[in-house]
């Protein structure tokens, strides 16, 4: 069948235009099922492993248990993007293993990424409770319970803290030289309050700790101490250290990159956030932000912006990301500086299916309306 008689009336959009109905349409089909066919996968190669694993179960199962390197295939291809088709496949292995401690911990990461976060917690908490041995579950705990502190009423913020600064505190303890443990224990003590457990003194113990174990995440944390105290210059000294210790480390391009922006420097911090994309595993901030340092240049390339924030939509941001709601704006009026309305129209009520009051998005709709 050619390309065309399949699409029927979608044949004459244009690629980019298509790509968005597509993407628009999964996202509110996923939203309107309920949860167990929300999370089911959409790619062809997942909907295999969902159907071996549902037809051909034993093989399902040796395939995870014996096949050399199979959870590392796993974790790859979480770390990769590739949640849903982890989440399925783990789903398929834990109906025939509910006690795997292993499949707990990747499922709550998985479910972690799908933004199911009460889902994610579920899982990491079995999974430490048939062994508590693995930091790395902790510390996956300690960013549910962020999720949580952000959602949570004020009341409820301190006793949530405390808990998620015990999990970080026992990844420590685990694995006493984990590099993502310090971190996560260096940033918790300088952003939390005193009567959350937060210390100046804890904090520049682990700080140390991180530059002789790895210096790039050092001066990491040293540049958000600098950006605390307001002193830009140091901040921006700390990361091109972090740049030159780990200059294959996308966070590292994608934190000075995004510290250039903000000081109103886009041309400096476009070739930076471009580095961070080519090196990320998966859609993230560096995204938005390349999206944000290529609308602000003189001659913006506006295909590049759009195709970032296409990526940015596609994930599930945490509390400290900007929001969906926000990308789908930005990406409307990309569109529409495109000359593609039909397009921006699609962002901007993705935008309100986000924020409901979002003022701008309302009167884009309205003017496009009005013209069409």
């Amino acid at each position: 069948m050619q390309r065309s008689a399949f699409l029927g009336p979608f044949s004459k959009l244009a690629a980019p235009t298509l790509t968005l109905w597509v993407l628009v349409v999964s996202l509110a089909c996923r939203s309107s099922l309920g949860p167990e066919v929300a999370a089911s996968p959409t790619s062809a190669s997942t909907v295999e492993v969902t159907v071996q694993g549902q037809e051909h179960g034993p093989v399902l199962e040796q395939a995870l248990l014996a096949t050399e390197g199979a959870w590392e295939t796993l974790q790859v291809r979480l770390a990769g993007g590739q949640e849903d088709l982890v989440a399925a496949t783990l789903e398929a292995y834990l109906a025939l293993h509910p006690d795997d401690r292993r499949a707990h911990d990747l499922m709550g990461q998985a479910r972690f990424e799908q933004g199911r976060y009460d889902d994610a917690k579920r899982h990491l908490e079995r999974a430490v409770a048939l062994a508590d041995e693995d930091a790395m579950t902790h510390l996956w705990l300690g960013k549910v319970l962020a999720e949580d502190i952000d959602r949570a009423m004020v009341f409820a913020k301190l006793p949530l803290a405390k808990r998620l600064l015990g999990h970080f505190e026992r990844a420590a303890e685990i694995d006493p030289l984990s590099v993502p443990a310090h971190t996560a224990l260096a940033r918790f003590h300088l952003e939390a309050p005193a009567m959350a457990g937060g210390s100046g003194e804890r904090m520049r113990h682990h700080i140390d700790r991180l530059h002789a174990l790895d210096a790039a995440a050092g001066h990491r944390l040293e540049a958000r101490l600098y950006q605390r105290a307001k002193d830009s210059a140091a901040a921006e000294r700390e990361l091109r250290l972090a740049v030159a210790a780990a200059p294959r480390e996308a966070e590292n391009y994608s934190d000075l990159g995004t510290l250039l922006l903000q000081q109103g420097r886009p041309e400096e911090a476009l070739p930076l956030l471009r580095q961070a994309v080519a090196l990320a595993l998966r859609p993230g901030e560096a995204h938005f932000r390349l999206a944000e340092a290529v609308l602000q240049v003189a001659t913006p390339p506006l295909e590049e912006a759009r195709d970032a924030l296409l990526a940015y939509v596609q994930h599930h941001p945490t509390h400290d990301q900007p929001s969906l709601g926000e990308a789908w704006f930005q990406l409307g009026r990309v569109q529409q500086a495109l000359g593609d309305d039909l397009a921006a129209g699609l962002c901007f009520r993705q935008t309100l299916q986000h924020i409901p009051n979002h003022r701008q998005a309302e009167q884009a709709v309205q003017a496009l309306s009005d013209d069409g």
